[in-house]
């Protein structure tokens, strides 16, 4: 394959030729991908999802029945104590959100898609709107060291 040559296959349930990228990988495919595009996976993801949440919620708390340990894990993993105050200022936030105490103001570069930026978290419900990129800026500039942060 050369540079700048996207390699196209067809989809084997839309019947639409896409590029390669449009296709999730799998290792044991002959040229190492799945024969449906993202789009008609997701399509039947959420289609099975609906017609079969019963057995898949029970299956889920039957298995967090048996597994207490590995559940156990899995939650010090993505919640760990040391963020529980983190946890606990982004739910109030989403709640306030929710329930109208609190609207999403544009970001001072004028993006309207914003996310809650906490100075503090012990005040849960002052933020300041920022957009993902001035967000990830001002986390990195929080680091001196770094010389992005000198425009």
């Amino acid at each position: 394959m050369g540079y700048g040559r996207t390699r196209m296959k067809v989809c084997s349930t839309c019947i639409i030729v896409k590029s390669e990228t449009e296709f999730y990988k799998k290792k044991t495919a002959k040229d190492g991908l799945q024969p449906k595009c993202k789009g008609c996976v997701k399509k039947y993801n959420n289609s099975y999802y609906t017609t079969h949440r019963e057995q898949i919620v029970k299956r889920s708390k039957d298995w967090s029945i048996k597994n207490p340990e590995k559940v156990a894990e899995i939650q010090r993993k993505y919640h760990p104590k040391k963020d529980k105050q983190k946890v606990n200022a982004r739910g109030q936030t989403n709640y306030a959100i929710k329930t109208g105490k609190l609207i999403k103001q544009p970001c001072p570069c004028g993006d309207k898609k914003v996310e809650a930026h906490h100075e503090n978290y012990d005040e849960p419900l002052i933020v300041d709107w920022l957009c993902m990129k001035c967000h990830a800026k001002l986390h990195k500039c929080q680091n001196d060291r770094d010389p992005r942060c000198n425009d």
